[in-house]
């Protein structure tokens, strides 16, 4: 994990945390280099961690099962065909309205669904659920599972390199492959200075003094990028960080894989309007990737995960939310995604057929929907799945996901 993001002014910055997750690493690998030239044609990988346990049966609400009126009739958006209903995804499923622009890529043939999908562990905790996700195994380990494809993807000669949009660094992509980050710095002038002098200071020591070169090497590329095609003002920091990764992937010489977190998704309350807001967030920032991407979105596939979904019925209470439950949705995007239809095998809301009697009972793994990915799209060989996800067994992929 190299010890430094770049900003928006090209500068970076060095935390007290990165540099003891830095010096926890394996390896130090070399950094992104302009000479590694990318081509629309590679395949490309977004990870979106939708944090905090979102909502699938809101996102993609199954209308069709008699159910879920039931369950949540005080949550639910408006029926779809109604003034601010929601979109039709084939007469069983309904997408959230505050989502046109993820509705008008599946429409496109370059957005789909899986529906009642579980983590690695059934787990209510977040802090569980997010190790689980991350890790993509049923214990903890040191090193994320997106970090794991990074060192594969090198070992069969794809682009190497991956990046992490945000301000720190989640378990996902730490690990022994060296991967670059980036996030906007409000104090521009002072990190520049004390840029220089901690290359300075850290220059003579034999591990911070390369990695801080090697940093210094990322800054002059995405200096140049985000300098000739800017940001606009006024965007959230999930937006900011979305029009940051389609300008970095879609670049020639720009990384083939990134990752990204949302806000928190957790709706213990009020969950109508957060989740209008936060899914609005969400919809815009895939349009930002989808723009900025250009013809490399073509070859592209974002994927969301989350730690848990949440309580098929709404909270007795007068909160108006749901409490953390267990199946979930996971949104794909992109123009490399078989687009235009819902995956999974729908499990039934139930009472017998609720898992525990409260949750969406999941009916596919998260790893097999990242295996399908992974093999399909950036063409790893079936025999690097027990190393990327340790401890899955005979899990099987999920193929059909995309149309390599």
């Amino acid at each position: 994990m190299k010890l430094f993001h770049a900003c928006h002014e090209g500068r970076l910055q060095m935390t007290r945390r990165g540099a003891l997750l830095g010096l926890g690493t394996a390896s130090m690998l070399a950094g992104l280099k302009p000479a590694r030239a990318a081509t629309a044609s590679l395949p490309r990988l977004v990870v979106i961690d939708t944090m905090g346990g979102l909502d699938g049966l809101s996102v993609v609400a199954p209308y069709g099962d008699p159910n879920l009126a039931k369950l949540r009739a005080q949550i639910m958006a408006p029926a779809v065909g109604q003034p601010g209903g929601m979109f039709d995804l084939g007469g069983f499923y309904g997408l959230h309205p505050a989502m046109p622009n993820f509705y008008a890529m599946y429409k496109a043939g370059q957005a789909a669904v899986v529906h009642a999908v579980g983590n690695v562990g059934y787990t209510r905790s977040h802090f569980e659920g997010q190790d689980y996700l991350q890790s993509g195994a049923p214990t903890l380990l040191t090193s994320g599972w997106l970090n794991r494809v990074m060192g594969l993807v090198q070992g069969v000669g794809m682009m190497q390199s991956g990046i992490n949009l945000g301000t720190m660094a989640p378990l996902l992509v730490r690990g022994g492959v060296e991967t670059a980050g980036w996030a906007p710095d409000p104090f521009a002038q002072l990190a520049s200075q004390s840029a220089n002098d901690l290359q300075n200071l850290l220059s003579p020591d034999p591990l911070l003094g390369p990695a801080y070169q090697a940093g210094f090497a990322d800054r002059a590329v995405f200096n140049t990028l985000m300098k000739a095609n800017p940001y606009p003002s006024g965007l959230t920091s999930l937006q900011t960080f979305a029009w940051a990764a389609g300008d970095f992937l879609g670049a020639p010489n720009g990384p083939q894989i990134a990752a990204l977190q949302t806000p928190s998704f957790d709706t213990h309350e009020d969950q109508v309007a957060r989740l209008n807001t936060g899914l609005a967030e969400l919809d815009t920032a895939l349009l930002m990737l989808k723009t900025k991407l250009g013809a490399a979105w073509a070859n592209t596939v974002v994927m969301t995960m989350t730690e848990f979904g949440r309580t098929a019925a709404a909270n007795g209470d007068a909160s108006s939310g749901t409490d953390h439950g267990t199946g979930f949705a996971v949104l794909l995007a992109g123009g490399a995604v078989r687009g235009g239809q819902v995956f999974g095998t729908w499990p039934g809301l139930a009472a017998a057929q609720l898992y525990q009697g409260r949750d969406l009972a999941p009916t596919t793994d998260i790893r097999s929907v990242a295996m399908g990915i992974l093999e399909q799209h950036l063409g790893l060989p079936a025999s690097a799945m027990p190393t990327i996800f340790p401890g899955a067994g005979s899990l099987q992929p999920m193929m059909g996901l995309v149309t390599g």
